[in-house]
């Protein structure tokens, strides 16, 4: 079985009278250590999947299984120790805490894990080093660019060392240079730990970094 199976999953919004069907019974599947792109127009349901995936919205129907377990079918404490745990998120607008630093960010996802203070503190100067922004662990985001919170918001992703990694639009600000060190980054995950990666992106230059890319249109996904 692959580490990622997607099943028959189906997903419409509903606005009073007026539904529209997001996702029809979508199938997709990753295995372990591999990193897979998916494109498509805005509005596609490229977000709503990443959701799905995730633990964060509930599909209609189908199952989403990860590592051997349904989360379809988990309930709320289920799921969130599914996210605290397994998944790390590289939202499209960063969501990082503004009264937090750069640095105080990152150690975020792991408080509550076990690990000492100390311990967190120097895995997340590690990973923030690894983006490229070391210069900035006392920033706070809004004295960072959209670039530099970007940064700060793969590595909180990756931190933990989840099984997998949920980004959408993980370089949609960068410049080519900064774009490069993070797909470098997000590589490595992926080949030395074994991350999976679910990839929502516009960014052509991306692709030669996946092993297989996808189209997500009229709620299904077509290689690409």
């Amino acid at each position: 079985m692959s580490f990622l199976s997607v099943n028959a999953l189906s997903k419409t919004y509903r606005s009073g009278d007026e539904e529209t069907k997001v996702l029809s019974d979508l199938a997709l599947s990753v295995e372990r250590g591999e990193m897979v792109m998916i494109m498509g127009p805005s509005g596609s349901g490229k977000t709503t999947l990443l959701n799905a995936i995730g633990g964060i919205e509930r599909p209609d129907a189908g199952s989403i299984i990860v590592d051997g377990r349904d989360i379809t079918s988990l309930d709320r404490k289920g799921l969130n120790d599914y996210r605290r745990t397994d998944v790390g998120f590289v939202f499209q607008f960063y969501n990082l805490i503004p009264t937090l630093t750069a640095l105080e960010n990152v150690m975020l996802a792991i408080e509550g894990r076990g690990f000492k203070r100390s311990e967190a503190r120097e895995r997340s100067i590690r990973e923030l080093e690894a983006v490229g922004i070391e210069e900035k662990l006392n920033s706070f985001p809004q004295q960072l660019s959209a670039g530099q919170q970007q940064r700060v918001a793969i590595a909180r992703a990756l931190v933990k060392k989840p099984k997998l990694v949920l980004a959408d639009e993980p370089t949609g600000n960068l410049d080519e240079l900064s774009e490069g060190v993070v797909l470098d980054v997000l590589t490595r995950a992926c080949k030395v730990q074994g991350t999976s990666f679910v990839v929502v992106s516009h960014n052509l230059r991306l692709r030669e970094r996946m092993d297989r890319c996808y189209e997500l249109r009229r709620g299904n996904l077509a290689e690409a």
